[in-house]
């Protein structure tokens, strides 16, 4: 057994890394959370160089790595913003209660005024004043009266600006309250991906024994089945016509454990259409109890057609850009998941989805041979599904 014996060198890279970076933002804390894009811009850059290079264990565990580091760096971020919003939130509660307070003073001066206001004007007989000859009695009382009533002009002014500030500041508080609901969930779904990223490291060195040789052999069988699949998308898989299944019928078994091109128990399902790949979700039912392994790709069932398998369904990976792309080693060899990974929990039997023509399919992939099942639909002969990593019924 040959080990890798890069690591050392990449701890090496990974502290120099970490100690250019502190010069910008100290210790992997900006000061500021808007610091952080050109931070986190920096490794960026590392990582593209990193995928560029040669395929390597240790180039993989330094991606990893420096993911792990990008996602603790989003982590603070947002910890950050949380606690800026946190404190804006405690600020406008504040503000709101004073303005509060406020619209509640002037209110009482209003009723003290509108009060004064009927009081002097039951006091100010006119036709008796003007007959009497009282002018300069008439007079001041008026002209006190018009004074409270510009009072009272002013303050219900003052109530209607109060009353229009809390509104502004009690909707940028609802604004905020949003906000902050978004972030901690974000920040939730970044503590999982930091786990889920240690977890992946865990496994690749697990899997590989920090053994290159064996690394590079998983990228070959990787890279043997991505080849033997698109094969049997377009039709070059050696195929036999077996008979006509009906939905729901029993077509085939999942193989358990370590087979061709697979390192453990799962059912690659796929639909197609000519030859082109399409979305099981778009045909497969929703309300299945399932229990999702793929750390977050997209679960989103909209069809008909009934699962092939049985429930609990374990998800281990979605369709198209998916997670363990984004963030392990099997993004070295596809870009898109052209099916999705299953596997039942309770039964390792596989049913046709649909009612069609039964194929038994094999075809090499590397020193091994694949073998499938594929259900030619009855109303649209175009269209079918295939059935990976099984054994004939």
């Amino acid at each position: 057994m040959v080990k890798s014996k890069t690591l050392p060198v990449f701890f090496c890279f990974f502290f120099l890394l970490a100690g250019n970076l502190r010069a910008v933002c100290d210790g992997g804390k900006c000061t500021d959370p808007n610091e952080y894009p050109a931070y986190l811009d920096s490794l960026n850059k590392t990582l593209i160089s990193l995928n560029n290079a040669k395929f390597s264990l240790s180039n993989q565990i330094k991606i990893i790595d420096i993911q792990t580091y990008q996602t603790q760096l989003k982590i603070h971020q947002t910890e950050q913003f949380i606690i800026n919003l946190q404190k804006e939130i405690s600020d406008l509660t504040s503000k709101i209660g004073q303005l509060d307070i406020s619209l509640n003073d002037l209110t009482a001066v209003y009723i003290k005024q509108v009060n004064q206001n009927y009081r002097l004007k039951k006091k100010i007989p006119i036709l008796g004043i003007l007959l009497s000859g009282n002018f300069n009695s008439f007079f001041e009382q008026y002209k006190y009266l018009s004074l409270i009533q510009g009072n009272i002009q002013n303050t219900l002014l003052e109530m209607e600006t109060t009353r229009s500030n809390m509104d502004t500041q009690k909707r940028v508080k609802s604004e905020k309250q949003q906000e902050l609901t978004k972030l901690e969930a974000s920040l939730q779904n970044q503590k999982k991906d930091l786990n889920n990223q240690k977890s992946a490291k865990s496994s690749l060195l697990l899997a590989t024994r920090n053994d290159e040789t064996r690394y590079q052999n998983m990228l070959k069988q990787a890279q043997n089945e991505m080849e033997a699949i698109e094969r049997i998308l377009v039709g070059s898989g050696q195929e036999e016509e077996v008979k006509t299944v009906s939905k729901g019928e029993k077509i085939a078994s999942v193989i358990q454990g370590v087979s061709c091109s697979s390192s453990g128990t799962h059912l690659h399902f796929m639909v197609k259409t000519g030859n082109i790949a399409q979305s099981p979700f778009s045909r497969l039912k929703s309300g299945v109890t399932f229990q999702d392994n793929s750390n977050g790709d997209a679960f989103n069932p909209s069809g008909s057609w009934d699962w092939p398998i049985r429930e609990r369904i374990d998800f281990n990976q979605g369709y198209g850009k998916t997670w363990s792309i984004a963030h392990t080693w099997v993004g070295r060899i596809y870009s898109f998941h052209n099916g999705i990974d299953i596997a039942s929990n309770s039964s390792a039997e596989v049913y046709s989805s649909h009612e069609g023509k039964l194929y038994r399919g094999k075809i090499n992939a590397g020193s091994c041979t694949l073998k499938y099942v594929r259900v030619q639909d009855k109303d649209d002969p175009s269209l079918s599904t295939l059935y990976l990593h099984v054994n004939y019924f």
